[in-house]
């Protein structure tokens, strides 16, 4: 989930050893099997789509593609479970996620969900959410109004 891959271009200015990856590329990091747990974190930083606010790829495996927010949920806790099998012991992982109001089914608590699916995971907050108002932001000609709230967690 490296979207224009800004993360990767600040740690290579910083010297800062980053992986990442991203369905553009072939890697589905919903996939149970998607990460190799050869290598351990300290710190996992990501950017999941929000549902289906705003698709993002044409591969099927997009957590943006999936037809119900249950089936989201269940791949997106799929994805959260993996971060947690990589981070060290103390690691970090921050995930931006924000609420929307869907246009079939209304107001969707991603925050919400993302903390649950944390916990579930085993992971426990470390610190208080981060929220950001961003009223009239743009994504290409869509104009939209967000909240968004990084939710950092660490492994046991």
């Amino acid at each position: 989930m490296s979207g224009s891959g800004t993360c990767r271009d600040v740690c290579n200015d910083l010297a800062i050893p980053c992986i990442a990856g991203d369905i553009h590329e072939g890697f589905d990091a919903a996939d149970p099997a998607g990460f190799s747990t050869s290598e351990t974190f300290d710190f996992i930083w990501a950017h999941p789509p929000y549902w289906r606010q705003k698709l993002y790829a044409n591969d099927p495996r997009d957590l943006s593609r999936t037809k119900s927010l249950s089936e989201f949920l269940k791949r997106y806790g799929q994805f959260i479970r993996n971060c947690g099998a990589v981070l060290k012991s103390g690691g970090k992982l921050a995930i931006l996620m924000g609420d929307y109001n869907d246009r079939e089914i209304g107001f969707v608590p991603l925050t919400y969900h993302t903390k649950q699916l944390a916990f579930n995971a085993g992971l426990r907050q470390c610190c208080t959410d981060i929220i950001r108002f961003s009223h009239g932001a743009s994504s290409g000609r869509k104009s939209i109004a967000l909240a968004s709230s990084p939710t950092c967690t660490t492994s046991a």
